[in-house]
């Protein structure tokens, strides 16, 4: 497989994310991550790996360094990831990539700058998008993009607006639902409850002061764990652990003093 190495690096700022979640990517073979203390050392990484035939499937910063995961994955050729200062630059690279076949996997805002990561892949077949000024609107976007048959599969929020990006999957997804909350005691509680349904984290932010997540069915998971630490040296030890006994990293962020990462396991 060839991955074709685009980056358009419109502004090189040091981006702070927040969180940097994943959608539902079929994993398969290999995982690995890389920190990096600047965006620059962490490109001649990225550069590497899709040499390997990885792809990004979590990038975020947090604890004065750059965090990358790179997956091996199904469904997927080609990728590609930029940053743009002003959103309406962020329409027209959609815009543009979409004519070209890809589709938004990845898009946060952080210190004046959105990043965009995207990806040809054959999950989806369309793909739309809204953006709200108040969460009260973007509540009514998220309806909206499901009574057209989308599930959400990306939320940031930046210079006054919750942006919104709903994905059609290929294969058949029966339900979604999203939770917010100020406390990650209370965010867990939600979480718990939806696996009971089988519902899987495939979006999970720290945005605003508030934990978000969607949960989504998806057929091709068939387990999800999560651990939380304070530091990035804590968790080393234990995605090694969760490696070992065939997990995968789905979702990795950092926020409110704490780094997140979701596990999940593949039929």
């Amino acid at each position: 497989m060839s991955f074709k190495k685009m980056i358009a690096l419109v502004t090189l700022l040091t981006v702070i994310f927040t969180a940097t979640p994943s959608f539902a990517w079929k994993f398969k073979g290999d995982q690995a991550w890389v920190t990096r203390a600047t965006i620059t050392e962490l490109k001649e990484k990225i550069n590497e790996y899709w040499d390997k035939n990885y792809i990004i499937t979590n990038l975020v910063h947090g604890q004065d360094r750059w965090l990358a995961v790179f997956s091996q994955v199904d469904n997927t050729t080609e990728q590609a990831w930029y940053t743009r200062e002003s959103v309406d630059d962020v329409y027209a690279k959609i815009k543009e990539y979409w004519d070209q076949g890809y589709y938004v996997t990845n898009l946060e805002f952080a210190n004046g700058v959105w990043a965009m990561v995207t990806t040809k892949t054959n999950l989806y077949d369309k793909q739309a998008y809204r953006t709200r000024t108040t969460w009260e609107k973007a509540k009514e976007a998220i309806q909206e993009l499901w009574n057209e048959d989308y599930e959400i599969t990306e939320i940031a929020y930046g210079q006054g607006l919750w942006f919104i990006v709903g994905s059609n999957y290929t294969e058949t997804v029966d339900n979604q639902k999203w939770h917010k909350d100020p406390k990650f005691d209370g965010f867990k509680e939600s979480i718990n409850k939806d696996w009971n349904e089988n519902l899987y984290i495939t979006r999970s932010k720290y945005l605003n002061g508030f934990w978000f997540s969607f949960n989504t069915d998806v057929k091709y998971w068939n387990d999800q764990s999560w651990v939380t630490r304070a530091s990035w040296d804590e968790m080393k030890e234990k995605i090694n652990e969760k490696w070992n006994d065939n997990n995968y990293i789905s979702d990795i962020g950092f926020g409110d003093g704490r780094w997140m990462v979701i596990f999940s396991k593949v039929n």
